[in-house]
C-alpha cells in the first residue's frame, strides 16, 4: 500500500492493498397493531380510551428518522490558500500481515510480514491560484521505512530514505511537474518519483489527500448523524492504495463538534474500504479501516487521523507446473495529524 496523505502525504508501505454497513431505527409495529385492533375493542369502553392513549404516547417517544434533520448543521468555513502558508505533518503506518502459502492443501510456509513508515515533513506554499496551491518547498525530516519478517533481526530491515533531511520545490503548470533540489538543479528518476509520491495527487494537484478531503468537507453544512460519499480516488488516496487498486467506498459521518487544544473541530467517524488485485491479477487484497478524523471549523483545515482495521491476501501464484495458494490477514493502523501557520516572505 503506497500513498496515504497527511497534509499532503503519500506513504510507501507494503499494504497492496469493500463496502457494507446500513442503519435503520428498529419498527414501531406494536402500536401499528394495537391501533388496527381499535374497531373490536371499542365495545370494551374505557379499556380502549387507555390502550390508544398509550399507543399515541409511544409513538411521541420511539426514534423517529427526522430526529436527526432537527440537529443543527456545522458549516465548515474554507480559508484560501496563501503564498507563505505552512503546513507541518506527520504520517505513521504500521502493518503486520500473517501469511500463509499452501500447495495442494499442504502449508508450506507461514510468516509474519512487518512494516512500518514514518514521514515528518514541512510544507511552505510559495505560489497558489484560485484552484489552491501551485508551487512549493518541502522539507523533509525523518523519512524512515521498516520492512522485514518477524524474527528475522534483519540488520537491514530499517532504512532511511534518501529524501530524509532533505528539501525541494515542486511546482505545477500548464506545461507539467517539475522538481528542483536546494541548489535549484532538475530532480530525475528514483528521488522524483518519492517526491511525486509523497507530494501529488493521483491527478497531479498539490492540494491532495487529507487536505483535498478537508475542502469537501467546506463545500456544504454537515448534519451531525448524516452520512456522505467521498469520491473514490480521493479515497484510494487517504488508503495509500497502489495504483493497480482502483476500487473503493469511504464515507464520513459528523459526531459532534469537540473542542482540541483550543479550537473548534468537527469530529467524523471513517469507514473506508479497498479492493482490488495486484500487479499480474494474482491475488486479490482487501482493505477495511475504520476510525475518525478531525476537521478544523475554521478555515476547514484537517487536523488529524486514526484509522485502524485489517488487511487480507488471497488467491493463487503460478512457479512453472505448481500452483502456490497465498491468504493472509493483519491490523494495519494509519496515523496522521498536521498544523498550519504562515510566514511572510
Amino acid at each position: 500500500m503506497r500513498g496515504a496523505t497527511a497534509g499532503g502525504e503519500r506513504p510507501r508501505s507494503c499494504a497492496r492493498l469493500g463496502a457494507e454497513a446500513p442503519d435503520s431505527f428498529p419498527p414501531r409495529g406494536r402500536c401499528a397493531e394495537k391501533e388496527g385492533m381499535k374497531g373490536k375493542l371499542r365495545s370494551l369502553g374505557s379499556g380502549v380510551v387507555f390502550v390508544s392513549a398509550l399507543c399515541a404516547a409511544s409513538a411521541r417517544l420511539a426514534p423517529r428518522a427526522d430526529d436527526e434533520a432537527k440537529a443543527e448543521p456545522v458549516k465548515f468555513k474554507r480559508a484560501a490558500w496563501k503564498a507563505g502558508d505552512t503546513i507541518r505533518s506527520k504520517l505513521d503506518v504500521d502493518e503486520k500481515l500473517s501469511v500463509s502459502m499452501s500447495v495442494k492443501g499442504d502449508v508450506v510456509q507461514q510468516f509474519d510480514q512487518i512494516d512500518r513508515e514514518s514521514t515528518h515533513k514541512k510544507n511552505v506554499l510559495l505560489a497558489v491560484d484560485e484552484d489552491g496551491p501551485t508551487k512549493v518547498a518541502v522539507h523533509y525530516g525523518d523519512v524512515v521505512a521498516i520492512q522485514e519478517t518477524a524474527g528475522s533481526n534483519d540488520p537491514d530491515a530499517k532504512t532511511t530514505s534518501p529524501i530524509a533531511g532533505k528539501s525541494y520545490v515542486v511546482e505545477t503548470s500548464s506545461k507539467g511537474v517539475t522538481i528542483t533540489d536546494e541548489d535549484g538543479a532538475a530532480v530525475t528518476g528514483d528521488i522524483a518519483a518519492l517526491v511525486r509520491e509523497k507530494e501529488l495527487s493521483r491527478d497531479e494537484s498539490l492540494e491532495h489527500g487529507f487536505d483535498r478531503l478537508a475542502a469537501l468537507v467546506a463545500e456544504s453544512s454537515r448534519r451531525p448523524g448524516r452520512k456522505f460519499e467521498v469520491p473514490s480516488d480521493l479515497a484510494l488516496e487517504i488508503a495509500g492504495a497502489d495504483e493497480d487498486l482502483k476500487d473503493a467506498r469511504m464515507t464520513l459521518e459528523l459526531k459532534e463538534v469537540r473542542d482540541e487544544d483550543g479550537t473548534a473541530c468537527g469530529v467524523f467517524a471513517v469507514d473506508l474500504r479497498v479492493w482490488g488485485s495486484a500487479d499480474g491479477g494474482e491475488y486479490k487484497t482487501t482493505v477495511a479501516l475504520e476510525g475518525e478524523l478531525l476537521i478544523r471549523i475554521e478555515g476547514a483545515r484537517f487536523v488529524s487521523t486514526s484509522l485502524a482495521g485489517t488487511v487480507t491476501i488471497d488467491g493463487e501464484v503460478s512457479t512453472g507446473d505448481t500452483t502456490v495458494s497465498i491468504s493472509g490477514e493483519g491490523p494495519l493502523k494509519i496515523t496522521a495529524t498536521a498544523s498550519y501557520g504562515h510566514e511572510d516572505r
